[in-house]
């Protein structure tokens, strides 16, 4: 801004101009959420620096190791009129583990278990009762285990994490005649095993 004054001398009728003086506007800064003059920010330089110090975040999580059963099988031998020859049916449990999850599947005797026979009892007449038999094998050499080394065996192994299948395979003995007509039914209880290590 400039600014001009006239000067009155004593004893004389005229007036002379003073020299012009020019001052410039000050600039203004924010500092600190207030305005206050640049020139004494540059002045005062500010004594806070702005620092960081960092730290770790530990971050976890477990899996448990699981296995289940997907579809339950079911052992259809159908109708016969005579039990004179083998009539043999294959069931398959499909279930699933946690990958490297050592598996063993085994069934119990049913409940009508006779020895190392299976055997279906007859609905109404309880006295009358059909051998079967449960195999790991298609030639029908290995029994189905009740009890075994989880890993190992035909019905065990190490888990892939997908879906697996394992086939049940069925015969009814022939040779047993004289048995009552009617519906024969048992119940036989299929278990997955499992075992892991962290």
């Amino acid at each position: 801004m400039v600014t001009t004054s006239l000067l009155r001398r004593e004893g004389v009728n005229t007036f002379e101009p003073v020299q012009a003086v020019a001052t410039a506007a000050p600039q203004w800064c924010c500092r600190f959420g207030m305005l206050v003059p640049c020139a004494l920010i540059a002045m005062y330089p500010a004594g806070l620096r702005a620092e960081e110090r960092q730290g770790t975040l530990n971050v976890t999580g477990t899996i448990v190791p699981e296995c289940e059963i997907r579809t339950a099988p079911t052992m259809q031998f159908g109708e016969a009129r005579a039990l004179t020859s083998n009539i043999d049916n294959v069931a398959s449990i499909q279930f699933a583990c946690s990958t490297g999850t050592q598996f063993l599947v085994r069934a119990n005797g049913g409940q009508y278990q006779s020895g190392s026979d299976w055997r279906m009892r007859h609905v109404t007449n309880t006295s009358s009762f059909i051998t079967y038999g449960l195999w790991s094998d298609a030639a029908r050499t290995n029994p189905f285990p009740a009890t075994g080394t989880v890993g190992a065996g035909p019905t065990g192994g190490t888990a892939t994490g997908l879906p697996q299948t394992i086939s049940i395979y069925g015969r009814i003995p022939g040779g047993q005649t004289g048995k009552a007509g009617g519906d024969y039914s048992d119940v036989v209880v299929v278990t997955v095993d499992f075992s892991f290590t962290y």
